[in-house]
């Protein structure tokens, strides 16, 4: 098979197909998804649906892998992966508001974290017909078109990204410093700088 790099918007994405995602990538092919991402930012990769234990070795492949804070999420088999079950058995199952759904909203993966992950892997195991989207911005490119003005407005403030949430049983009994983090981030292998969003999507 060979390697297939098509962009899918001038926002952002692309879709990667010609690979074997059951087995260890070639030097020369990881290089290519790596730069691919850094690229378009998301990639989209056509495969089989792998096993937990199979989609774990493919993530260690891109760095060390980081546990899912949920623990009973957790694989047995494969911890580095969590599932998610998404699907309502039964249309009372669903909630009247479907912001109360902890993942509904938009927002930053591990933006709390002093380190977040440098990459997030998603495997979707069952599609439905219609709806059930994930959606996804281009904040590199939001913070590129503010104006100089916003730009300023946004340097040197802070915010509290902050895992609690008023959805949450359990709240924490203190903010760490990560926690407390600023309004944008840069990235440190290209200097590029990107606005954080929090919970219903606004710029930070």
């Amino acid at each position: 098979m060979t390697l297939q790099i098509k962009p899918l918007s001038s926002a952002l994405g692309a879709e990667i197909s010609g690979l074997d995602l059951t087995k260890p990538l070639s030097d020369e092919d990881l290089a290519a998804v790596k730069q691919a991402y850094m690229d378009y930012h998301l990639l989209c990769l056509r495969s089989a649906p792998l096993t937990p234990p199979q989609f774990a070795a493919f993530s260690k492949q891109f760095g060390e892998p980081q546990l899912q804070l949920v623990r009973r999420r957790r694989d047995e088999e494969a911890p580095e992966v969590a599932v998610h079950e998404t699907t309502y058995e039964k249309p009372e199952d669903k909630p009247d508001d479907i912001q109360m759904i902890r993942l509904s909203g938009w927002h930053t993966d591990d933006s709390f974290m002093e380190e977040p992950c440098r990459f997030t892997l998603l495997q979707s195991i069952k599609i439905p017909d219609s709806g059930g989207h994930t959606r996804f911005c281009n904040v590199t490119r939001a913070y590129s078109e503010l104006t100089d003005d916003e730009k300023k407005r946004l340097e040197g403030l802070k915010a509290v990204h902050d895992y609690d949430t008023r959805r949450a049983p359990a709240r924490p009994t203190a903010l760490t410093k990560a926690e407390k983090a600023g309004n944008t981030r840069s990235d440190p292998s290209t200097g590029y700088h990107s606005a954080g969003i929090r919970e219903k999507g606004d710029l930070l």
